[in-house]
């Protein structure tokens, strides 16, 4: 074979290659638009372990907060979790983050909470401009080990290096070629031992985390531009500084293929072949410097566009969330310290039953075991904090406040600070004390004040801890056994109460909210519906109406 045939062959591979790789594309895009228009408005197919959730908070926990956020406490007695993942419908990585954010950051601004209503409902409403832009957010993908913003963060930080070894390397390599092509065939020895050379220096560089860092910056920087030449749901001037920041960063976006990480990840055989080309000319290794420096000189234009995809693709997922629900409304705010909605309902119950609730001031809610106390009072909360960070409440409508959001509800002792359970409630509380006579007013929500003492001094206790609230700018849900207390706080909180059936030795719960006190109790019943002993329940029902009538405690 002469070197002109060597010459077609290895030109016929060539475009063979390149022909595949298109096709690759072509068919990964068609498959990706029907992924996509069948998951908007489903529950999302993500999968979480402990590692992955860890760095999903790196963006909240690193970022400026300038308003109140949810705290630790009130995210888990809720659930918010959960709720983060049912919502989490998200396409990049950035999204995700950004998602997380926005769930714990209530916003007190009448204009945010309008710009984020009008991007939400534009991506409801204009299927196909949500559709090409999640195709866009879709190149960046998520990652399992690290966060998409500390990946931006280490690169803030990396130390360049000189290239002058990588050019010597890379120019030997493509002297080998020329030699083995233009003068003799015998050549190819050199070839391949520069190749080996060439990979074992490649692998010797201990910063290969910045390589994908800069891949991702990199696809980040060509999603931008590509998204700035459509039409985005944002006012005039942040669209205007958008494009800006998007075209400071176009030459860094045209880098993407030198980081790119696309074998690794089932990528396409062009990006495997791309992954040996790096390997043995390191371009992408020549190009660290160069990269590095523009990266950083452009670092401010980099954070504007981070967070404006990361919204986008946030708001996308809200509007999906929407699709998912039967029914929702927008809130209404009023200045007023007030609470008013109508068919409510609680996010992650299949089947819900769904209440109204009208709160000019405290409400204490009473009721039997199992009636729907607690849930309730977590329908609220979770609602309320929709209302300020989606726009966006799982009910017919919505009017209140704009509140900071706090609760003690499901807390538990803790062993690694030696603190029983009393210790962790009463410094629970005490936070909420401790903020409720700021400007903004509170809405908080209280689950059995003081469980862990005894009853006559949790009575005293909490009907003073509960009056003080009432008297701040708060509005206080709580939830309580203690009837005597629906009486002694009577003049500041109105009553509502659960209640339940007893039909055939059953009880059943139908979970409507009713006013008025609790005027019933079932603890006793559920001990034999349980199976504990006739001698048992009598006994128990008989010390009961004993104390009732004589104030006596007898067995």
């Amino acid at each position: 074979m002469d070197k002109f045939q060597m010459a077609l062959v290895v030109a016929a591979l060539f475009l063979v290659f390149i022909l595949k790789g298109v096709y690759d594309k072509i068919a990964y895009k068609k498959k990706l638009r029907q992924k996509l228009e069948t998951r908007f408005g489903q529950l999302p197919e993500n999968s979480y372990d402990a590692e992955r959730y860890k760095y999903i908070g790196y963006y909240f926990e690193h970022k400026d907060h300038k308003n109140d956020v949810i705290d630790k406490i009130t995210w888990n007695d809720l659930d918010m979790e959960l709720i983060f993942m049912m919502m989490n419908q998200t396409c990049s990585g950035i999204g995700e983050e950004y998602l997380y954010s926005l769930l714990h950051e209530p916003l007190f601004d009448d204009r945010e909470r309008t710009e984020r209503k009008q991007r939400i409902e534009y991506y409801e409403k204009h299927k196909e401009n949500r559709e090409q832009t999640q195709m866009q957010l879709m190149q960046l993908g998520k990652m399992r080990k690290y966060s998409m913003y500390q990946y931006i963060d280490l690169l803030r930080n990396a130390k360049s290096h000189k290239p002058y070894l990588n050019l010597f390397l890379c120019g030997c390599m493509i002297l080998s070629i020329v030699l083995s092509i233009a003068v003799s065939p015998s050549f190819i020895g050199a070839v391949f031992v520069m190749m080996a050379v060439n990979i074992i220096f490649y692998y010797k560089y201990d910063n290969r985390i910045y390589f994908e860092s800069f891949g991702y910056a990199a696809n980040l920087s060509k999603c931008a531009v590509r998204l700035s030449r459509m039409k985005l749901p944002v006012e005039k001037e942040q669209t205007e500084a958008f494009k800006k920041s998007a075209a400071k960063l176009e030459k860094l976006g045209k880098r993407a293929w030198m980081f790119r990480q696309g074998s690794a990840v089932g990528g396409t055989l062009t990006d495997l072949i791309m992954d040996y080309v790096k390997m043995i000319f390191h371009v992408d290794l020549i190009m660290f410097d160069m990269t590095l420096a523009s990266m950083k000189k452009n670092d401010e234009a980099l954070r504007l566009v981070m967070d404006t995809l990361g919204e986008i693709d946030a708001c996308i997922a809200i509007a999906s969330f929407r699709a998912m629900k039967e029914d929702y409304c927008c809130p209404e705010f009023t200045e007023k310290v007030i609470l008013k909605a109508e068919g409510l309902y609680h996010p992650l119950i299949q089947s819900p039953v769904k209440n109204d609730i009208k709160a000019l001031r405290g409400v204490l809610l009473t009721g039997s075991n199992a009636s729907g106390k607690s849930t309730f009072l977590k329908t609220v909360a979770i609602n309320a904090i929709f209302a300020q960070t989606i726009c966006t409440v799982l009910a017919q409508s919505w009017t209140s406040s704009a509140f900071r959001v706090y609760s003690s509800m499901a807390l538990k002792d803790n062993i690694v600070e030696n603190e029983s359970y009393f210790i962790v409630e009463i410094k629970s509380l005490k936070r909420i004390i401790s903020r409720c006579s700021e400007d903004i007013p509170m809405l908080c929500f209280i689950d059995e004040v003081l469980r862990g003492t005894n009853t006559v001094e949790r009575i005293a206790a909490s009907s003073q801890i509960l009056f003080r609230i009432s008297q701040a700018n708060t509005l206080c849900f709580a939830a309580t056994h203690d009837i005597e207390l629906t009486s002694v706080l009577e003049p500041y909180f109105d009553n509502y109460h659960f209640q339940e059936e007893v039909s055939d030795g059953q009880v059943t719960f139908d979970y409507r909210l009713r006013k008025g006190r609790a005027v019933s109790r079932n603890a006793i019943r559920l001990l034999g519906m349980i199976g504990f002993g006739e001698e048992i329940v009598e006994a128990a029902g008989r010390a009961g109406e004993r104390f009732e009538k004589e104030g006596i405690w007898s067995l």
